[in-house]
């Protein structure tokens, strides 16, 4: 059925409607229907040229695969763009989202100076959200292969994501892919999404969370300076249209296929090419048939080598007590191995901690690094500086921590420098060893089954949703290569084995030489000062001990930059297989019953892997256990160490876990910095906020961290 229109003229029967007559021809059986139709029901026939804008109200060729190929109303979402292969966003009436090209695309006659008014009514408070913040956008940041918490016909499932083109993402929903559909990337389907859009409670402070996502997860993105800078693009080569009679400037083909860059932000580098300084070596010793023991360490390191002790890193330590280390190329690959002071070749981190234990050496197995691309002896240059402090700890560290500013004569504000946790008043925190759980282990605890401190941390490793192997749960040879969100609980006091056993690192001394530094656009930073491994320990997030409400008093006087939650028992306990907070109620709650308790809002949901549904089980929190005195805060601003001085980044190079050592209380973990990645000398060490957007009101902070992956903003 095709539709013209009968007259030119026009009958307005109000200042707000105009209707135009129009004749329907039925080509079956030649019969006509006339009928009057508003403007806002019909749309121009011919191709626009002229480029749309976001808001534009249009009618577009739906193609999704499964129904017929027809013209559906909807809204200009995103215009035209590189990053889109220049074509048109579209949110259509029926709830679809679809990029089109420009010839498939027909302007309304008339719209509302409000278009979401227009469009259909389950879709229009979505679209008035989305056209009032734009260009600012909050996008899930996926791939394909992850799997995303997703909506589908009122029901939760655990959707795979097999595309993703531009803003919208393609799901697989279970079993077996048996509906597949393209969703928007900014759609409240998406379960990150839909927390955040229902978040209910709206904070009064920005506080850093001391436990963030792990690397890789999909996350919430805030694309407004690319939207921002291709909005002006636009405007500089398309004039403003008119609503009835457009102004023709180019044709639709030149305006489709411009070349608009997207912009990103850039900022200059800061890290400068480490200069690689090499000592001399102690002198060779042929290797002889023995059984080693402890006389075997017994080596002259020289009065030459004993001077740099002080200036480098603590990997260049077993090469000054007489060890060596050698790479070896091989055709496909470059090995390393460790000369031991009598000359036994270790190849590996197992056949080093055996020898260590042979020879009861104080030197442990963070000293020592298999990777090629570590380089032991290399150190950061120093640049030309206004201010330089030697050690801004004033010794309390057990290396100095150096503070330089190249960029003006400003120094830190003054600050009491601490190691540890500092309780203040109304805060209690028990360290009676005799409610701490010990070990009797003489292996270094090397046998995780036997240690009961390694059994505290796999037992909650049970509820880790990642498929890590059981046995490498926690440190790994004195490293950590991913965060283990129910926490690690190292040995003790209490505890029978040496300073040596790998299960002891954040009590340590700090080892890593870090400095602190004026970066040029976004205040003071830390960087390493040489090569740091992958999984390497950084230091710990130090602070006076808050109560609650004396934190918020603190931080209207002076300022929340400092502070950050103490909220180890909500990570751990939304880590629960298919936890959701407030989860959309199902049929399966009438079947098992609905359970309330109106004292305790935390909620845990339990998650039926063949349906996708899940029902809901009331039970308090492990936070109310704790009274009205339950929950902490940390604050750094006055009393502190050098990690009140780390820098936001939406691709940090560092990671949080939280550590039990001198107490089991679950209000009170340290918090420690391990770095995710290999990190070349004089670089910038950075983490993750984990600030909520728009959870404070009035209050938008932008991200400036330059990642090609930034977020947009951090608050």
């Amino acid at each position: 059925m095709s539709m013209i229109c009968l007259c030119n003229s026009c009958l307005s029967l109000s200042e707000v409607m105009t209707l135009y007559t129009v004749e329907f021809l039925n080509s079956k059986n030649n019969t006509k229907k006339i009928k009057k139709v508003s403007s806002f029901q019909l749309a121009y026939t011919k191709v626009q040229d002229f480029r749309f804008s976001v808001g534009h109200r249009i009618i577009s060729i739906f193609r999704d695969g499964i129904s017929d190929e027809e013209y559906y109303p909807g809204v200009i979402a995103e215009p035209p763009k590189s990053i889109n292969s220049y074509r048109y966003l579209i949110f259509f009436d029926n709830g679809g989202c679809l990029y089109v090209k420009h010839e498939d695309i027909r302007l309304v006659v008339e719209s509302s100076p409000s278009v979401w008014e227009d469009v259909h009514m389950e879709i229009r408070y979505f679209v008035k959200n989305y056209l009032e913040k734009y260009p600012e956008r909050a996008l899930l940041k996926v791939q394909g292969g992850q799997y995303v918490s997703t909506e589908w016909n009122g029901s939760w499932y655990n959707a795979k994501v097999l595309a993703v083109n531009a803003s919208l993402a393609q799901m697989s929903f279970p079993p077996s892919g048996k509906h597949v559909e393209w969703i928007y990337r900014g759609s409240a389907r998406f379960y990150p999404l839909f927390e955040a859009h229902n978040r209910t409670s709206k904070e009064q402070f920005a506080r850093s969370k001391l436990f963030t996502r792990k690397r890789g997860d999909p996350y919430i993105q805030y694309t407004l300076e690319e939207e921002e800078q291709l909005d002006r693009e636009i405007k500089e080569h398309v004039a403003a249209i008119d609503k009835f009679e457009p102004v023709h400037h180019s044709s639709a083909q030149t305006s489709t296929s411009s070349q608009l860059k997207a912009w990103y932000p850039h900022l200059p580098s800061v890290v400068k090419a480490p200069k690689r300084i090499f000592y001399p070596c102690c002198s060779q010793v042929t290797y002889k048939m023995h059984k080693c023991q402890p006389s075997c360490l017994v080596a002259s390191t020289g009065k030459d080598c004993a001077r740099f002790r002080n200036l480098l890193s603590h990997l260049s330590e077993p090469m000054l007590q007489g060890w060596t280390r050698e790479k070896v190329k091989h055709s496909d690959y470059v090995s390393v191995y460790y000369r031991t002071p009598c000359k036994r070749r270790l190849r590996n981190i197992e056949e080093l901690h055996k020898y260590l234990l042979k020879t009861k050496s104080k030197m442990t197995v963070a000293q020592f690094d298999f990777d090629h691309w570590v380089r032991c002896f290399t150190e950061g240059t120093n640049e030309k500086y206004f201010i330089k402090i030697e050690d801004i700890s004033n010794g309390v560290e057990a290396v100095p921590v150096p503070c330089i500013n190249t960029v003006d004569s400003r120094k830190p504000d003054k600050f009491m420098y601490v190691t540890k946790y500092v309780p203040t008043n109304g805060t209690y925190i028990e360290t009676d060893p005799e409610f701490l759980t010990c070990c009797d282990c003489t292996d270094d605890c090397l046998d995780k089954k036997k240690c009961t401190c390694w059994q505290l941390t796999m037992e909650g490793a049970k509820y880790n949703p990642e498929n890590t192997l059981f046995s490498q749960e926690g440190y790994n040879y004195k490293r950590l290569y991913e965060p283990l969100i129910t926490g690690i609980y190292e040995c003790n006091s209490r505890c029978k084995c040496s300073s040596t056993c790998l299960n002891r690192l954040v009590q340590l001394p700090m080892k890593c030489k870090i400095q602190v530094f004026m970066t040029p656009d976004h205040g003071w930073g830390i960087r390493t000062l040489h090569d740091t491994p992958k999984g390497s320990f950084i230091c710990l997030y130090a602070g006076l001990v808050l109560p609650e409400k004396v934190g918020d008093t603190l931080a209207k006087e002076a300022g929340d930059e400092y502070q950050a939650d103490l909220n180890y028992i909500e990570d751990a306990e939304e880590v629960k297989e298919n936890y959701e907070e407030n989860p959309y109620e199902s049929e399966l709650e009438e079947d098992y019953g609905k359970r309330k308790n109106s004292k305790h809002r935390e909620q845990i949901t339990i998650s039926r892997k063949l349906t996708g549904k899940r029902y809901r089980i009331v039970a308090p929190s492990t936070r109310v256990l704790f009274g009205r005195n339950g929950r902490y805060i940390l604050d750094a601003k006055t009393c502190g160490n050098l990690a009140r001085f780390i820098n936001h980044s939406c691709n940090p190079n560092m990671f949080t876990q939280n550590v039990f050592v001198d107490t089991h209380d679950l209000r009170l973990p340290w918090v420690a910095f391990f770095t995710n990645s290999f990190v070349p000398a004089n670089t910038e060490l950075t983490w993750n906020y984990g600030y909520d957007v728009d959870s404070v009101p009035d209050r938008k902070i932008i991200c400036k961290c330059g990642e090609p992956n930034c977020q947009g903003r951090l608050l």
